[in-house]
């Protein structure tokens, strides 16, 4: 089965399923390390990233991932949230997206746009 890289979901009604759907699945996922997560901690997470703004299915998304990265890492996922709420917005996308690039494919990274500084007013002057 040819794997396939995209950003977009693809619809269930889409995606063609057989009855050996089941059994690929399980043989796919064999060697693969399960993960499982506290409820607490996981409800904990998803109420930090609403609690910045985000919807419920992109605030889910991004717990995923999250717990995803500090279980890898084996760092505590509430005592990393403490840190990341004395962080400021700006500096909390850019730690946030630095953790989801690591799970993208490097040909999708997010992003933010570099400031734009001001212009200099020491620019050098070239005489004809």
């Amino acid at each position: 089965m040819k794997e396939t890289f995209s950003n977009l979901p693809i619809d269930e009604q889409i995606a063609k399923k057989d009855s050996s759907e089941g059994t690929i699945d399980y043989f796919d996922n064999f060697n693969k390390q399960q993960l499982a997560f506290k409820a607490s901690t996981s409800d904990a997470v998803i109420a930090f990233f609403k609690g910045r703004g985000m919807q419920e299915s992109a605030a889910k998304s991004v717990s995923f991932i999250f717990l995803k990265q500090c279980k890898l890492d084996d760092v505590d996922p509430l005592e990393l949230l403490s840190n990341l709420q004395k962080l400021d917005g700006l500096t909390l996308d850019s730690t946030l997206g630095e953790i989801l690039n690591i799970n993208r494919i490097k040909t999708s990274t997010l992003g933010a746009s570099p400031t734009v500084r001001s212009e200099n007013p020491a620019k050098r002057n070239i005489v004809a």
